[in-house]
């Protein structure tokens, strides 16, 4: 592996020429090796999703979410074997944010292992976009790498969320980190984490970049925003106070004179506004669940049935291509005897 390149070789090592320096001898062995391990560490499966619908109504946000220990928690005990969990709140998780976000699930398992798990996750098909596994992560110094550089979206729309750095790590500031679950009954941390996605959905946010670089160093996002809420609320309801004390002498004339007096109640701020259409819209959807949900889950049978069908179909022809060894012996008897009586009759 250390001999001189040749002229392919050259053209992508320019700046490790031939010789047989033992430094040279050993960047080309090393350059050789690197180009070997890079090929088995990177992608098996590209991880491109399929282009947007071209409609102004669809969500103009990508939420690429982990999957183990962030949404699910697998344990393996003697009595019960593997079991798996979902984290508190992630059904509502989900579906409210699905009126946001264009949601993928990146996992760090095997398609063959997580597909079907991942799918449990929503059997009507109507909060989850697309998967991905491990199939389409890099494998870098001992760590799965979601590089979502060549999903075909624009990364200043795209938003991860994962329970392990080295999992964002080519993309950081595209991340919110979130703690791990280790299966407790009362985690709270994606119910927590709505408001904060909430609010960059719903503002003029250009690159999301830019908005979650300025939490970057917070340990929890979720608390860093509800303190941000909690401030901006403060603010706007002491300016409220001001504007109401300032019209407390146009009321006591109006008492005087014996006009009704308009009782003001504190103001909304913008994002109250956000969250009630949100839960209008998450009550919707809950409700059309609701009404449709048998519907679409006997649909989505009708339609592995025909597949299944399809298959054993397919199967069932190969299988009557293949000769049966006792008939083809039995063929092969008859084809002897039939040329022994031929030779007896000449």
């Amino acid at each position: 592996m250390s001999r001189n390149w040749d002229q392919d070789e050259w053209l992508a090592h320019r700046d490790i020429p031939n010789g047989y320096a033992p430094l040279l001898m050993y960047k080309r062995f090393k350059a050789r090796l690197d180009g070997v391990t890079s090929y088995y560490a990177g992608p098996s499966i590209e991880p491109e999703l399929p282009p947007l619908p071209k409609d102004d109504n669809y969500q103009r946000f990508t939420l690429i979410l982990g999957v183990e220990d962030l949404l699910l928690h697998s344990e393996w005990t003697r009595k019960d074997g593997w079991k798996t969990y979902k984290r508190p709140g992630l059904d509502y998780f989900l579906m409210y944010l699905a009126q946001y976000y264009e949601i993928v699930l990146f996992s760090s398992e095997s398609a063959n292992f997580a597909e079907r798990m991942v799918m449990k996750l929503d059997p009507y098909h109507a909060f989850m976009t697309h998967a991905l596994f491990r199939e389409s992560t890099y494998y870098i110094d001992g760590h799965i790498v979601k590089d979502v550089s060549n999903i075909n979206r624009d990364l200043s729309k795209v938003i991860m969320v994962d329970v392990d750095p080295a999992a964002y790590s080519k993309q950081p500031h595209n991340a919110i980190p979130v703690k791990r679950w280790n299966g407790g009954k009362e985690d709270t941390e994606l119910v927590k984490l709505i408001p904060l996605l909430e609010y960059i959905a719903n503002s003029d946010v250009k690159d999301v970049r830019k908005v979650l670089q300025t939490f970057e160093g917070c340990d929890d996002y979720a608390n860093e925003y509800e303190r941000r809420e909690l401030e901006f609320r403060k603010k706007a309801y002491e300016l409220w106070d001001q504007q109401k004390n300032q019209a407390s002498l146009s009321s006591w004339i109006a008492k005087l004179f014996g006009m009704p007096v308009p009782q003001a109640d504190k103001p909304m701020i913008a994002q109250d506004f956000y969250r009630q259409e949100g839960i209008k819209n998450y009550e919707r959807m809950q409700q059309f669940i609701k009404e449709n949900g048998d519907k679409i889950l006997e649909e989505e049978k009708q339609r592995e049935r025909e597949f299944l069908e399809q298959q054993n179909f397919t199967l069932g022809n190969v299988i009557k291509g293949v000769v049966d060894p006792q008939a083809q012996a039995a063929a092969a008897a008859q084809a002897a005897q039939a040329a022994s009586t031929a030779q007896a009759s000449n």
